[in-house]
């Protein structure tokens, strides 16, 4: 039995620019996330706010070399990933990146057109704010999350991204510090977890565990 819902598979999207050769080197990593606006489409189809979220050192260091981010979304099973240049009219909402006024935190948001990546065929997912899917602090207070827990590292290190579709590589770790935050004493919590250049943005996910005594 899958750990991992298949359609997280979906959420997350490969990051990086050309190289000298022409072909696209990756080098980050994203995820989607949207939000329920309670409104539907004249196919009654609910619409989603949905941005595309990665580190705010990505979409800066992309801005100091000069050089364009190229996003890769999974595609129908069998062909090849849509590669959508940023900025670009097609899909994002906003040609620029949104990032947190306070410098420490290193998060960068645009705004996706999800209603475009439809009609592109494009196979995505995201994580859903307001649910189970995405930990706001008071939820992992309820939840009981704790030192030891068990996460998933979703993203592309070193670049591999796979050539057909975006194969996302997951690696196991642990929360190794999280209390101070769960008491409101600290603004991060502590991840145990082996990372490599290209993780940077990836989301985490808490593992499912079954205890017994």
């Amino acid at each position: 039995m899958a750990l991992i819902p298949p359609d997280y598979l979906n959420t997350v999207v490969a990051l990086g620019g050309p190289s000298q050769d022409g072909s696209i080197q990756y080098t980050a990593t994203g995820f989607l996330y949207g939000h329920p606006t309670g409104i539907t489409d004249e196919n009654g189809k609910p619409r989603n706010w949905l941005f595309l979220i990665t580190n705010r050192h990505v979409s800066e260091r992309a801005s100091r070399n000069d050089s364009e981010i190229h996003a890769s979304f999974n595609g129908p099973m069998g062909a090849e990933p849509h590669i959508y240049p940023i900025p670009s009219k097609e899909i994002y909402g906003s040609t620029s990146w949104i990032v947190h006024p306070n410098l420490d935190v290193d998060v960068a948001v645009l705004r996706i057109n999800g209603q475009q990546l439809c009609e592109d065929g494009i196979e995505f997912s995201f994580f859903a704010g307001g649910t189970q899917n995405v930990f706001a602090l008071e939820q992992a207070r309820e939840s009981e999350v704790s030192e030891g827990d068990g996460v998933f590292v979703l993203g592309f290190p070193l670049g591999e991204a796979g050539k057909e579709r975006n194969y996302t590589v997951f690696r196991q770790g642990i929360i190794a510090r999280i209390q101070d935050w769960l008491n409101g004493n600290a603004q991060t919590l502590l991840i145990d977890a082996s990372i490599f250049p290209g993780n940077s943005g990836g989301p985490i996910l808490l593992k499912p565990e079954k205890t017994s005594i």
